[in-house]
């Protein structure tokens, strides 16, 4: 389906994606949110959200989720 590589991405603090894991993929620009679930499950949920090429996800001093791009963007995760 194209995707390519995992972009380790952080632990959410703020929004409706508090506590879930956020991650991307290098080649499809998609992004997902995974949460625990029931017993050693995880549950994970595409976003809404694309980028091309993204390459790193961090957190602000505020607690908001920021992602680097290949091609030089730096965006905001908001929700």
């Amino acid at each position: 389906d194209g995707r390519c590589a995992v972009i380790g991405g952080a632990v959410a603090r703020l929004g409706s994606l508090a506590g879930a894991y956020v991650h991307g993929d290098l080649c499809t620009g998609t992004f997902y949110a995974v949460r625990p679930g029931t017993g050693r499950r995880w549950v994970g949920t595409k976003l809404p959200l694309q980028l091309r090429a993204p390459t790193s996800i961090g957190i602000d001093p505020r607690g908001e989720l920021l992602v680097t791009a290949y091609y030089g963007t730096l965006a905001r995760l908001t929700s």
